[in-house]
């Protein structure tokens, strides 16, 4: 083998020992968890292992911090036609939580999933609890919400694409992609009968027993010249 190996040219040699440190650096990357791969190939990775994808990465946010208490601090969002992908995951992890959810005739509304019980800090704060609004369409370029919490109580929020509407002071305004509806919880409302039922509405995404409840909402959409083109009852 020796002999066989001197009379290999020089550059050969060379070549095939820097395939074999290459392959050796690649067993010791994948075996460490790929330490320096980007959020969108992880983000990727994680499709893959849930045998979905490719969708398109519509948006990347960190958690506001007037949101509710959530479990994860990153959150990634795919659109890959017929159903939104949620990738959570805390800041550091080389991994997250993927949740998918199917759109029904081009449109999805939805609570982020991951809220915890309202803890002890988010009751000395007013929080505003982020409702997910994905329309096909791109017409509609406003969105009015009204959610029934029970039969007294209702919420009317409103948002348009890539600008602001005053559903609350400072609001950023939603994405282009997206509407991003904050519905504003004060830190006395998370002790009170509001605060009950919106915690168990976000409660019933990961509880099995509060899914029968359902709550109901009215999404109003509207065109560029304020004229509305769609009204759709949905179930939350």
């Amino acid at each position: 083998m020796r002999r066989l190996w001197k009379k290999i040219s020089r550059q050969l040699r060379f070549a095939l020992d820097a395939l074999l440190a290459l392959a050796l650096l690649t067993a010791v990357y994948v075996a460490l968890g790929c330490p320096f791969l980007g959020e969108a190939a992880l983000f990727r990775r994680a499709e893959k292992a849930n045998l979905m994808g490719p969708s398109k990465i519509i948006d990347r946010l960190d958690v506001p911090k007037d949101w509710p208490t959530v479990s994860w601090d990153r959150l990634l969002i795919g659109d890959d036609g017929e159903e939104i992908v949620f990738w959570s995951r805390s800041r550091g992890e080389r991994s997250g939580s993927v949740t998918r959810m199917a759109k029904a005739e081009g449109i999805l509304l939805t609570p982020m999933l991951g809220f915890d019980a309202p803890t002890a800090a988010d009751l000395q704060k007013d929080s505003n609890v982020p409702l997910f609004l994905f329309v096909d369409d791109p017409a509609a370029v406003k969105a009015t919400m009204q959610l029934r919490l029970s039969e007294t109580d209702e919420i009317t929020l409103t948002q348009v694409r890539g600008g602001t509407v005053d559903t609350r002071a400072g609001d950023p305004g939603s994405r282009e992609r997206y509407f991003l509806f904050h519905m504003p919880v004060t830190r006395e409302e998370w002790t009170l009968k509001r605060g009950e039922l919106i915690h168990k509405l976000l409660d019933s995404y990961t509880n099995a027993r509060y899914r029968p409840v359902g709550y109901q909402a009215t999404i109003l959409l509207y065109d560029g010249e304020d004229r509305l083109i769609e009204t759709r009852e949905w179930t939350l």
